[in-house]
């Protein structure tokens, strides 16, 4: 489970540069697990999807 987090969140967070506050990689993080869950367009479009 570990290795898959660090493969879809943890690579996008760690390019040169770049630092995240706990709140912003949670989002992040939230957002990466509703793509991968096909809720994308039920989370930005949810009259769409009823």
């Amino acid at each position: 489970m570990e290795k898959a987090v660090d493969l879809t969140v943890g690579q996008r967070q760690k390019n040169k540069g770049m630092s995240w506050r706990p709140n912003g990689s949670r989002a992040l993080s939230l957002l990466k697990v509703a793509e991968l869950n096909g809720q994308w367009q039920q989370l930005w479009f949810p009259a769409l999807a009823a």
